[in-house]
């Protein structure tokens, strides 16, 4: 149970700027506030004919909500949106993970965000069957122990992504997407990478990504093979490697991942 959003405001006007218990205050006021939102809501339903065993609370959802509806993301604000997630996601398979301080600028989030970029969090020692155990729902292969797949490399961390559903540079073939990632400063994505982002976009906006299109994720490959991945509307996550290497279409692109 959280303390009330009051008490927590008064201690949080009282602590100095500087104060290191500041960033744990304000994760809490969030959580609250998305609370007392909620609350709000089932309040107001409860007055309508939608029944309360209708209502689901999604605390993911509405820590996406709350933080996708705020002006101006400071530093301070993803480190705390993103602790905040992990807490809650950890424990779904038995782990404590630590999230270090956003290490982007307020003018670098900016222009992140004004070039279609965002930010994510993948903590380090949460391996991709850990991400299945989480998401259940995602019933693919690549979440099972022992599976096959390799990443090239393992990013973890504050990792910049194309914050969209569709996917990038479409109608590219696989050395043509390779060479633009390149071109862009970027690594290609690894499936990994693409769980982190598609579970939070899926709660920040409803929608899970390459519902309408296919990803190549050059992070990621099966025998030496680059995969290609989409989603389902219920969640399941499709990871093959049926798309040739000289294979393009309109509904075909890539996807990659940045770390500072």
């Amino acid at each position: 149970m959280f303390r009330a959003e009051q008490d927590l405001l008064q201690n949080l006007a009282e602590l100095p700027e500087n104060d290191s218990q500041r960033l744990a205050v304000e994760g809490l006021l969030h959580i609250a506030q998305a609370h007392n939102a909620l609350a709000r809501q089932i309040e107001e339903l409860s007055r309508s004919d939608v029944t309360p065993e209708a209502v689901v609370v999604d605390p993911l959802v509405a820590l996406a909500t709350e933080f996708s509806a705020e002006g101006v993301k400071t530093p301070e604000r993803y480190t705390a949106y993103w602790t905040n997630r992990w807490n809650i996601l950890a424990p779904r398979a038995e782990l404590t993970v630590e999230i270090a301080p956003c290490n982007y600028s307020q003018e670098e989030l900016q222009q992140l965000h004004e070039d279609g970029w965002a930010l994510i969090y993948r903590p380090e020692g949460v391996t991709r069957e850990h991400l299945g155990v989480i998401h259940p729902h995602l019933q693919s292969w690549t979440v099972e122990p022992g599976n096959t797949l390799k990443n090239e490399q393992e990013r973890t961390g504050w990792l910049v992504v194309k914050d969209s559903a569709d996917s990038p540079h479409l109608d590219t073939t696989e050395a043509q997407l390779i060479q633009a990632i390149q071109e862009q400063g970027v690594h290609g994505m690894t499936v990994d990478t693409y769980i982190v982002f598609g579970e939070e976009l899926h709660d920040r906006t409803g929608v899970y990504p390459d519902i309408n299109t296919w990803s190549r994720l050059p992070g990621s490959r099966l025998e030496g093979r680059v995969v290609d991945a989409r989603r389902r509307t219920v969640g399941y996550l499709d990871v093959s490697t049926r798309w040739a290497p000289a294979h393009h279409r309109p509904y075909m692109g890539g996807r990659s991942e940045g770390v500072k």
